[in-house]
């Protein structure tokens, strides 16, 4: 998937493992709450830290 925001494009790719007992729909919801619970709090994601 490719998403353009501003002048920077931004190609992501998705792997999950054959293995995996969860969800895509589980997954995705544990994200978004993890998301929103670290957002409440005022703690960036480990992925916004430079």
């Amino acid at each position: 998937m490719q998403n353009k925001i501003d002048k920077t494009t931004y190609l992501v790719e998705v792997h999950f493992s054959a293995t995996s007992t969860q969800s895509v729909e589980d997954k995705l919801k544990r994200v978004i709450l993890h998301d929103l619970e670290h957002r409440k709090q005022g703690r960036p994601r480990k992925s916004d830290e430079k």
